[in-house]
């Protein structure tokens, strides 16, 4: 058996919910060891692809009984450290603000990422772990093989920098950082220490396409995957987020609002019928770093997939897609 602590810092706010979802008529905020378990299956999903569904259940457990539990145990300590977020509204950051597209009033960055855990009137309405603050993730492996270890390990790490926990983590929230990264990956061939552009190149780098771009059925991690760093430092996540946010409001106005954001997420309130309402998570992970002491930097990444369905045909999508991205560009650097 293998074990390994990870020490943990929040970046940003990280809206967890807990095993009751409400108490006293609001949301409860719980940093919880299934959630922790949840994300990283999702990114080992993501990065050995649909077909080795068994050997994922393998690890992380299933409800067939020849299968059985996860063998993959997971444990939180020093829960000590864990503050709640105390603001009851996000600071505006000048500079940043903008304006409603069709309506005119200022909108603060901050609350367009957080879309559901800020209401109408501009209020925190749910409980966040605070940023700095720290825990530990103690994980105890089962004894598997060098490629289950290796890809584990990638899992790990795509979950720590990519995936974020809580609600809003594709939008920038939940953000995390390893404080003890080469501890935990010291031997790993694929992994630079301090360059997460260098070990997302190694991590597919030698991973062909099973299919073209938007012919996909499922995201996962290929060589079609694409990864953009910020231009930007800030010295405060509030500053890089609302630049983030800021951002991507500027970048989704290159695509018609009812044919062509459907590629970024649903539901929408306007959009094509048949898609519009269906509940698509995006194929863009937006997130923020942490390289030093007051230096932060924004990250996208995008995992291409067939998102409609065959309801708008690839070659349009493919279009769309790179015309996003080329308003990307005008603000970050594209790494992988």
């Amino acid at each position: 058996m293998e074990k390994k602590d990870c020490v943990i810092e929040v970046l940003t706010p990280m809206f967890l919910g807990g095993a009751l979802q409400t108490q006293g008529g609001k949301p409860v905020c719980e940093l919880r060891t299934q959630s922790i378990k949840g994300v990283i299956r999702y990114w080992y999903r993501v990065l050995v692809g649909p077909h080795r569904l068994n050997e994922e259940a393998g690890l992380f457990g299933s409800s067939d009984e020849k299968i059985g539990a996860s063998r993959l145990k997971i444990a939180i300590s020093d829960k000590s450290n864990i503050n709640f977020y105390n603001k009851s509204k996000f600071d505006e950051i000048k500079g940043y603000v903008f304006k409603h597209p069709t309506k005119g009033f200022p909108m603060n960055p901050l609350n367009y990422l957080a879309y559901g855990a800020v209401d109408n009137n501009r209020q925190i309405i749910r409980d966040a772990i605070a940023p700095a603050c720290t825990f530990k993730i103690k994980l105890s492996l089962p004894c598997l093989n060098d490629i289950q270890i290796n890809d584990f390990y990638k899992s790990l790490y795509l979950m720590l920098n990519f995936g974020g926990l809580g609600s809003r983590s594709r939008k920038g929230y939940g953000a995390t950082k390893l404080l003890n990264e080469e501890d935990i990956f010291n031997g790993q061939d694929w992994f630079v220490q301090g360059s997460i552009s260098n070990t997302m190149k190694n991590i597919t780098k030698n991973k062909p396409p099973i299919k073209s771009l938007y012919n996909k059925e499922y995201s996962y991690l290929d060589r079609d995957t694409r990864f953009w760093l910020s231009k930007e430092t800030k010295s405060k996540w509030e500053e890089c987020l609302s630049m983030l946010g800021k951002h991507y409001h500027d970048w989704r106005q290159v695509l018609p609002v009812a044919d062509g954001r459907e590629n970024l997420g649903t539901p929408l309130l306007h959009g094509k019928n048949g898609i519009k309402d269906r509940r698509r998570a995006s194929s863009y992970f937006l997130t923020v770093f942490k390289f030093k002491e007051n230096e932060y930097k924004y990250g996208v990444l995008h995992i291409p997939s067939n998102y409609s369905g065959n309801m708008i045909p690839s070659v349009v999508q493919q279009e769309h897609h790179a015309r996003f991205q080329r308003e990307i560009e005008k603000n970050a650097d594209r790494e992988v």
